[in-house]
């Protein structure tokens, strides 16, 4: 029996050792930290780049006004302990331990206490009504009022993977996890205990099977129960003892006794011995022990230890419908598995028992190696049948095993099951024992919040709400194409603008990318025939941001130069061959200087957009390149805090017309604008559009009675989606009327374009919208959905010729080239 005491022992202390790792104190905690109030209030984007309206307002606040604002009602009552603590707490948290043992949280080290600790245990009810479960104490530091922050932490049994969970919010290991710093004692003491109990010693004339065959079993069953058994924490990315287990348990646990029932087994062959005696031989195991003589015995016969019938008619199926060479050969290699067989012998004596001793495994290796010795003294007693071979069902086998019927099959039952029992049982007894304890614990730490009476709420009343009736919305329709080019040449190839180039033809201007960033310009004919392509540019990145083409026949082309944070305007002009006649650069050495949209104004000037520091300035240069003026925009409402201009006129009277998104401090904190600047980019008037969630403008374009239509978004904090928004205005920007438009798949409507009888055109990245003059649409057009439009330009005659990207496959990088399309409108 020590050979099977030797694997419970090892067993139970690994069970042990994982529920003592996954073990988790689920009882509330309490975390300080000191308070630097003044770099709170600057940084103000939470983790994911956003700031909320609140915190926005607090931000505009005074430094005592905002500290008074978050302090005021959440602060502990002032006395001597809270003195005392916060003494103790200041010398705590500057503890280089402390830090270097929190490294990586964030920017302050905490101090961690449990709820239920007597000087926190009066503050549970005060937490419950602070907002965010926050209080404040205020102490004295260097003469100076100095805070330290209490904040309750709450967890749920889902509430954390494998780990600290998330550190920002969670206590260090040793305290989430209090039993995992012991958690390699069991497992020492199992492997010591499988080690020291006592082998078997080998003695003259006996068979037995190797020790280092049975170790190594030991390992691999051992190895697959903790998997099988580990996997349950794993699998509901939660490491509590938690209710979610139940189906991945109701999976996973059978595999694991499984393995304890092969570990049994291989107990059985740890301890078995034969050796033969006068008259017969001995046989001693688990589950068989005693002489066996050959005048007891009637006869002996081959045995052979098959798998079950319907285990190898499912595995034949299994290699019938198999497809392909991987999957044919694997279940080809299962059908052999399922069809092998034990060899053994059969042994009946006269009083009816019978028992098998199996000698050979699945594959043919001796495991009693006096098998041959045991045949020629059978053979001489004249006991050996060989007329028939005794078959036997199952999956594993004993190497001594009952055969069913006769004396002593009751007795097989309980030796074999008994152990089972044993070993298998009392890992999901811990289990059980460890999810009590937890679930015990959060019910403990969560009674201590509930003191507060729960308050009822007034029962809402249903209102009756009447569906009214929607237009119907046209089907998208697939776009038709006259013609269609591509142009490669690097990894990523997009076209990004596209003007009328005289005869019929276009120019496009895009972006190709081997390495770094060109400017590319590809000149096409009436029929959609390249004439040429050029790229521009220096050793540094260049992209495009607008083109326009002169009276004379050539294009002046505006984009950036330079690296992400260190970029300059650049402007060049080509002529109708792409002959590059001059190019120009303007910003500062050091300072980021991006350009946006760009017009070509009636005198020949330019006016560029552009955002310096991330804030919108106009420039205007001369029609050889030279800088004129420089100003930079502002709407002048006192709640501005962030402007950016994406839409862009000039008009006759040499005065301009700007669209774009407006941040405020106020309710709505995100407006779309429309602007009127002079001829010297002097702000004349400027209008707001929006409401409390999130706007914003794109694109504009004038309209025949000297209004405006402007594209924008609008989206809705609720359900995070985004649609089109038009906004139609007269010349003073105020508005008409307003329209929300259904965008598909995201796709937001961008620029503008006129069409015959006051109409107009809205592109998106993957859709054509046309609109009447009230906004309404009258059809839809889809391109594929590898493709991605940028730009369109309109020849007058039913046709357009847009450009983009067509998205390549490929498994390690991401490619596109570009795309001009000849399309119908009709």
């Amino acid at each position: 029996m020590r050979e099977l005491w030797r694997r419970v022992f090892l067993l139970l202390s690994i069970t042990t050792t994982v529920c003592m790792i996954t073990s988790v104190d689920l009882s509330p905690r309490i975390s300080v930290e000191s308070v630097h109030f003044a770099k709170e209030q600057k940084n103000q984007p939470n983790f994911m780049g956003f700031v909320s309206e609140r915190r926005r307002y607090l931000a505009s606040l005074p430094l005592e006004t905002y500290i008074r604002k978050i302090v005021e009602g959440n602060e502990v009552e002032w006395g001597p302990k809270w003195k005392a603590f916060a003494v103790r707490a200041e010398g705590e948290l500057k503890n280089p331990r402390l830090r270097e043992e929190q490294k990586g949280w964030g920017s302050k080290s905490r101090l961690w206490f449990k709820l239920s600790a007597p000087l926190f245990r009066e503050l549970a009810p005060r937490f419950i009504s602070s907002p965010y479960h926050t209080l404040y104490i205020s102490y004295k530091k260097n003469g100076k009022p100095a805070y330290l922050r209490f904040q309750l932490h709450t967890y749920k049994n889902d509430d954390f993977a494998l780990g600290t969970g998330y550190r920002g919010n969670t206590p260090p290991t040793r305290l989430f996890y209090p039993l995992r710093a012991w958690a390699w004692l069991p497992a020492l003491l199992g492997l010591l205990g499988y080690l020291l109990i006592p082998w078997r010693g080998k003695e003259d004339g006996e068979f037995h099977v190797s020790r280092a065959t049975v170790v190594f079993g030991d390992i691999v069953f051992l190895g697959l129960f903790g998997l099988f058994f580990s996997l349950p924490f794993f699998t509901c990315g939660a490491i509590q003892p938690a209710g979610c287990w139940g189906i991945p348990a109701l999976f996973l646990w059978p595999f694991a006794l499984v393995w304890v029932w092969l570990m049994k087994l291989n107990a059985e062959y740890g301890s078995f011995t034969a050796r033969f005696i006068p008259g017969g031989f001995r046989l001693r195991s688990l589950s068989f022990s005693g002489d066996v003589l050959y005048d007891q015995l009637e006869k002996v016969s081959p045995a052979v230890l098959r798998n079950p019938r319907w285990l190898r008619i499912l595995m034949g199926l299994a290699a019938l419908f198999s497809q392909g060479a991987d999957q044919a050969r694997m279940a080809g290699q299962s059908l052999l598995l399922s069809s092998a067989s034990y060899g053994g012998l059969y042994f009946k004596f006269r009083d009816g028992r019978a028992f098998f001793l199996w000698c050979r495994d699945q594959r043919g290796n001796l495991i009693f190696k006096g098998l041959p010795q045991l045949l020629e003294q059978v053979s001489a007693t004249g006991l050996l049948d060989e007329s028939k071979i005794v078959e036997k069902k199952g999956f594993a086998m004993d190497i001594v095993t009952r055969a069913s019927g006769g004396r002593g099959s009751a007795d097989k039952v309980k030796r074999s099951f008994r152990p089972m029992l044993l070993l298998g049982g009392a890992p999901l007894c811990i289990v059980m024992a460890f999810l009590l304890l937890g679930k015990g614990m959060e019910a403990r730490g969560n009674a201590l919040l509930a003191k507060r009476a729960p308050v009822k709420k007034p029962a809402k009343v249903a209102k009756k709400v009447i569906p009214r009736p929607k237009p119907p919305v046209p089907p998208v329709k697939r776009v038709g194409v006259v013609w269609q080019k591509t142009v490669g040449g690097g990894q990523i190839v997009v076209g990004e603008y596209v003007i009328h180039a005289g005869a019929g033809g276009s120019l496009v201007v895009g972006e190709s990318f081997r390495g770094r960033s060109d400017i590319l310009l590809v000149r096409l004919d009436g029929h959609g025939n390249i004439l040429w392509k050029k790229t521009y540019g220096g050793p540094g990145e260049e992209r495009p941001a607008g083109v326009a083409a002169t009276k004379d026949g050539s294009f002046i082309v505006v984009g950036t130069q330079g690296p992400t944070l260190f970029r300059n305007v650049y402007l060049f002009k080509v002529d109708g061959k792409g002959k590059v006649l001059w190019e120009r650069t303007w910003g500062k050495k050091y300072e980021d200087e991006m350009a946006g949209a760009m017009v070509l104004r009636k005198d020949g000037t330019l006016a560029v957009m552009v955002y310096i520091k991330y804030r919108p300035t106009l420039l205007t240069f001369s029609a050889d390149g030279r800088p004129l003026s420089r100003k930079r925009l502002t709407t002048g409402l006192p709640d501005e805090r962030k402007l950016s201009a994406q839409g862009f006129l000039s008009l006759p009277d040499g005065s301009f017309v700007v669209c774009g998104t407006l941040e405020r401090t106020g309710a709505g904190f995100q407006d779309a604008f429309l602007m009127k600047l002079d001829s010297r980019g002097n702000r004349a008037w400027v209008r707001t559009y929006g409401g409390e969630g999130k706007e914003g403008a794109g694109n504009l374009r004038r309209m025949p009675d000297g209004g405006y239509l402007m594209t924008g978004f609008k989206g809705f904090s609720e359900s995070g989606t985004q649609d089109t928004w038009l906004i139609r205005t007269n010349a003073k920007g105020k508005p008409l009327w307003k329209k929300t438009l259904k965008s598909l798949d995201g796709d937001i409507g961008g620029e503008i374009f006129a069409l015959p009888g006051g109409k107009s055109l809205i592109l998106g990245s993957s859709t054509l919208k046309g609109i009447d003059a009230r906004g309404k649409v009258l059809w839809q057009k889809g391109f594929s959905r590898k493709l991605g439009i940028y730009d369109l330009v309109l020849d007058g005659s039913g046709t357009a010729v847009v450009t983009g990207k067509r998205s390549i496959k490929d498994k390690n990088l991401f490619r596109s080239d570009l795309i001009v399309m000849k399309i119908r409108l009709n």
